[in-house]
C-alpha cells in the first residue's frame, strides 16, 4: 500500500509538516515557507514546491531534507501553483490575472498568458498533464 501523506502550510512564516494520514505520526518538518492557499504542491514523486506569500518567488524542497534545496524568483508573487502528475511541468498564476507555465527540468518558461481578470486562485492539471484548468477571483474557469 502507498503512503499516503497530508501536507499542511500556512500564509505567514512557518513551516510546512508532512503527516502520515495511515498512522497520524509526524513525518517531517520543511522549514521557512509562507504559501497562500493553493500555493503548495507535489512536483513528481520526489519535490514539493510552495509558491512564497511574501516573496515574488518559489522554493524547492526534496521530500528527505527539511531545508529548502532551491529558491527560484519570478515576475509576480504567485497566488496558486499547480505541477503536472508527471512533474515536467509548473504552472503558476499571479494577482493580476496573468498565467505562467515553465518546463521543469531546464527550467524555461514556456508561456505567459492573461487569463483572468482578477487573480488566479486555484489550478489544476488534468491527469495525462496536457491540460491546465485554471480558476480566478473572477469567476471564470478556464481550460
Amino acid at each position: 500500500m502507498q503512503r499516503q501523506v497530508l501536507l499542511i502550510a500556512s500564509s505567514v512564516e512557518s513551516n510546512i509538516v508532512a503527516w502520515d494520514l495511515h498512522t497520524g505520526t509526524q513525518l517531517t518538518v520543511y522549514k521557512s515557507n509562507a504559501s497562500p492557499r493553493n500555493g503548495l504542491c507535489c512536483l513528481g514523486p520526489d519535490y514539493l514546491v510552495a509558491a512564497q506569500s511574501n516573496k515574488d518567488a518559489f522554493q524547492f524542497w526534496t521530500w528527505h531534507k527539511d531545508q529548502p534545496l532551491q529558491r527560484s524568483f519570478v515576475m509576480e508573487r504567485p497566488t496558486a501553483v499547480a505541477a503536472s502528475s508527471c512533474g515536467t511541468y509548473l504552472a503558476a498564476g499571479g494577482a493580476s490575472g496573468t498565467l505562467y507555465l515553465w518546463e521543469v527540468a531546464s527550467g524555461r518558461l514556456l508561456r505567459t498568458w492573461h487569463g483572468h481578470y482578477k487573480g488566479v486562485s486555484c489550478l489544476a492539471f488534468q491527469e495525462g498533464g496536457l491540460v491546465l484548468l485554471t480558476g480566478g477571483e473572477d469567476t471564470l474557469v478556464n481550460v
